[in-house]
């Protein structure tokens, strides 16, 4: 599905580095994102190279970054940019999922299962009523991609993040 070349090639530019078994599972992924993109929608991006550049490379640009370490909740993560991508990239994230739509959740709970990641979380709910319950300052970082506008994205995302987490 994805020329695994040519994405480790723009990584490689951008000191990304990925191993065999990472563009195996970015494959599957974009395999299994376009089947299901077809009678379902989740993203408008279904072209190769569309998905290697605007949702893996983006993603991983998120992901190869320091802070990105122990819990990450993506907030809105729809088809699972940038944090499913992020647990594929490391795999010792702690990684939750947090999608209000039932048809992307089934998705995502395909995804992960065919990719073995039992442990990544999946949550059906606004983050907005998250954070009133369980998942209130449970993460040390949140993230969301093409959510809202920053203002309300903070709003959404800061009442998830531990004291001294980050957003």
């Amino acid at each position: 599905m994805i020329d695994r070349d040519r994405l480790a090639a723009k990584c490689a530019a951008r000191d990304i580095l990925l191993t065999p078994a990472c563009l195996e599972q970015l494959d599957v992924y974009a395999q299994m994102l376009v089947d299901y993109n077809a009678h379902v929608n989740l993203t408008a991006i279904t072209d190769p190279e569309g998905i290697e550049d605007k949702h893996f490379l983006d993603s991983l640009l998120f992901a190869c970054q320091p802070e990105v370490a122990g819990s990450l909740v993506d907030v809105g993560t729809g088809a699972g940019f940038p944090g499913l991508v992020a647990r594929i990239y490391k795999p010792d994230l702690d990684v939750t999922l947090m999608e209000p739509t039932g048809k992307r959740v089934e998705f995502l709970r395909q995804v992960c299962e065919r990719l073995g990641f039992a442990d990544v979380k999946l949550v059906k709910e606004r983050a907005e009523e998250a954070a009133r319950k369980q998942w209130r300052e449970q993460f040390d970082l949140a993230c969301a991609r093409a959510v809202s506008a920053l203002p309300q994205l903070a709003e959404f995302c800061l009442p998830l993040v531990k004291p001294g987490g980050k957003f």
